[in-house]
């Protein structure tokens, strides 16, 4: 999917399933980038830090049927190139405090 951005290093590789559409994805991704460069590329997002370099991959968007709830999802690929586990931490935790849907 985001071949022509990937290059010939090993990353560590996350896959998550998420309940987001492309588009609320991408309106929360500005506030977890934190004012780093960041680009899109189709379904793609790629960040460049001081500590590497990530590639987001998006998968399609799908849905589930819950009697009348319509609820939707994706996968969501993270490929880190050169980043410290002590990076992908911080990187994560960032993400996952942006990304959480709770409830009450």
């Amino acid at each position: 999917m985001c071949a022509e951005i990937l290059s010939r290093e090993t990353p560590w590789v996350l896959t998550r399933e998420m309940g987001y559409t492309h588009d609320e994805f991408i309106a929360n991704f500005a506030a977890v980038a934190n004012a780093l460069p960041y680009e899109m590329h189709a379904q793609c997002i790629e960040l460049k830090e001081a500590s590497g370099r990530l590639v987001i991959e998006l998968g399609d968007e799908q849905y589930r049927k819950l009697a009348s709830l319509t609820i939707p999802f994706m996968k969501v690929t993270f490929k880190f190139f050169n980043y410290s586990q002590s990076a992908r931490d911080k990187f994560l935790k960032r993400f996952d405090l942006h990304y959480h849907k709770g409830g009450g």
